[in-house]
């Protein structure tokens, strides 16, 4: 079973922090092969980059690395 990450980007500005738009919209239902491929390559796409997911939250940690956060939420290792 995969585990993914699922980018969300924000800027500050005066009144607080606003969501934006970085990442194309992608209709994964809809999307060919070659336009998922696309997507995947794209260099802000994180997906499963597992190393990440241990230094930021100790979640399948092979690595054997301090996270700089704890893990929250429901997870299974």
């Amino acid at each position: 079973m995969g585990c993914d990450l699922h980018e969300h980007f924000e800027v500050r500005k005066d009144d607080g922090w606003k969501r934006i738009q970085v990442l194309p919209d992608l209709d994964w239902d809809t999307a060919t092969p070659e336009q998922e491929e696309a997507y995947w390559r794209l260099p802000l796409f994180i997906g499963r980059d597992y190393d990440l997911f241990a230094i930021l939250g100790g979640v399948r940690n092979r690595m054997n690395v301090r996270p700089i956060s704890r893990a929250v939420g429901s997870q299974t290792t």
